[in-house]
């Protein structure tokens, strides 16, 4: 079945600018797990024993891990994992007996609980990306997937003559569109694929139907290194780079651990256009890394917030140009840096994590740090250092529950550990967070309400 161009263009032009809502209500973090704010409400592995699967010691090893709450479920997360062994100026090498890219589902009621997904697997490393209805979770298998994993029905992207090796991948907001990125030798490749909402219905498991990856298609695709000269990696391999969508899955912003950051428009007509070509080049700086970049989500696309590798934290105005330094990082140690930075969904706090295990907690108008997370000084649940080098395991993923009361985080020490974080005095949000619980997130903009207040429901960003 493939891709009705015209109809799915009709559905575009409604719906741009808005994003796909699941067909559920809120479902809050269970009250007898909540701690002290500034306290690690639990911690697992992220690689629990599976029949079928050993899990190796981490003492020579690096675990990547991805890990996120899953939409209006704050009850829910799905992680992928993989283990690799990092030699010296080569290529990482995965441990052949794992599971590259297992996806695995995590209940984190009364009772922890895990289910992983079978059949799921990755030939890069683990990463993943979750539709916002809920229900479906992209990931890179051979080529870029999306799996329900209740009914385990499967989309792949159409194939193509260049067999493109992808590295990342980002749905958007709105649900109809991926962003991957692929790399062929030194260069990078940013391919945008339209997904016909249709295909993600659910079906029989049993069906062939949406197997033959006819139900994602690719509409543009550019070479970063034309549009940025100089976007390329080196013949080992280890260079990463990773897409972000803009909150009106308009733009696309392009980071990655070369130092390199740019942003290019999805245009009218579905085409890739440059719109800011290496925002950091003629300011002879480099971004901190791949993970250090994030639209603010109150705007529809307005506001870029980056990480320099001086630990300077920047904001990028897209419909003025401006470039405004918002605050330093004080590090205290020789070696400490930024290395990953994170809203939360409503946009109200941006989380920045450091090589030191600290996760300081800023006001996202006025970047006042209102509190930090130590996880040196969390008892039995303490991030350690690694005793060959002393150093302590890379923060690799924050992902902030829907209410924004928690913050869960992966690290190359393979645990997954979750934050209590201070609640958000607001009578606002707190009535809102209630109409969530009670009402469906897709009937949401059907309520008898002022359009404004519709918005802030649905925390979608004024047009």
């Amino acid at each position: 079945m493939g891709v009705n161009a015209s109809l799915l263009m009709q559905d575009l032009r409604k719906y741009n600018g808005k994003r796909c809502m699941p067909s559920k209500k809120l479902v809050t973090f269970p009250e007898s797990r909540l701690k002290t704010a500034g306290s690690i409400v639990t911690c697992f592995s992220a690689m629990p024993y599976v029949s079928g699967i050993s899990v190796p010691s981490a003492e020579d090893k690096r675990w990547i891990v991805d890990t996120h709450f899953m939409p209006y479920d704050d009850t829910q997360l799905i992680s992928s994992v993989g283990v690799f062994r990092f030699r010296q100026g080569m290529t990482p090498v995965n441990i052949q007996h794992m599971i590259n890219g297992l996806l695995i589902q995590w209940n984190i009621t009364d009772d922890l609980k895990f289910t992983p997904v079978r059949g799921t697997s990755s030939t890069s490393y683990p990463q993943i990306s979750l539709h916002p209805n809920g229900k479906h979770i992209g990931y890179i298998n051979s080529n870029v997937t999306i799996i329900n994993p209740s009914s385990k029905h499967k989309l792949h992207r159409r194939m193509d003559i260049k067999h493109l090796n992808f590295r990342n991948m980002s749905i958007s907001p709105n649900g109809f569109y991926i962003a991957s990125i692929a790399r062929s030798s030194y260069y990078f490749e940013l391919v945008v694929s339209l997904v016909d909402p249709s295909s993600l219905v659910d079906r029989d498991p049993y069906s062939t139907m949406g197997y033959l990856g006819s139900s994602m298609s690719d509409i543009a695709s550019v070479n970063l290194h034309r549009i940025c000269p100089g976007f390329m990696g080196t013949r080992l391999y280890t260079e990463k780079a990773e897409v972000v969508w803009s909150p009106d899955s308009q733009y696309i912003a392009v980071t990655s651990s070369m130092g390199m950051l740019l942003i290019v428009k999805r245009s009218v007509n579905n085409d890739v256009t440059k719109i800011i070509p290496g925002i950091l080049d003629y300011n002879c700086q480099k971004l901190a890394n791949e993970r250090t970049g994030d639209f603010d989500p109150r705007f529809g696309h307005q506001t870029f917030t980056f990480a320099l590798r001086d630990d300077t934290i920047c904001t990028y105005d897209l419909d003025t140009d401006d470039f405004t330094e918002v605050l330093t990082v004080e590090c205290i140690e020789t070696l400490e840096s930024v290395t990953n930075l994170k809203y939360n969904v409503a946009g109200t706090v941006l989380a920045i994590g450091t090589s030191e295990m600290l996760i300081h907690i800023h006001d996202s108008d006025t970047f006042q740090l209102l509190y930090s997370l130590d996880g040196k000084s969390q008892g039995s649940m303490s991030v350690q250092r690694h005793p060959d080098n002393n150093e302590y395991p890379s923060l690799l993923r924050m992902s902030f529950s829907h209410t924004g009361n928690q913050l869960c985080t992966s690290n190359t020490d393979g645990i997954v550990r979750i934050w209590q974080l201070k609640p958000y005095i607001n009578l606002q949000h707190m009535c809102r967070t209630a109409i969530q619980k009670h009402v469906r997130a897709d009937r949401l903009v059907q309520l008898p309400l002022p359009p404004k207040l519709i918005f802030f429901i649905l925390q979608w960003p004024l047009p």
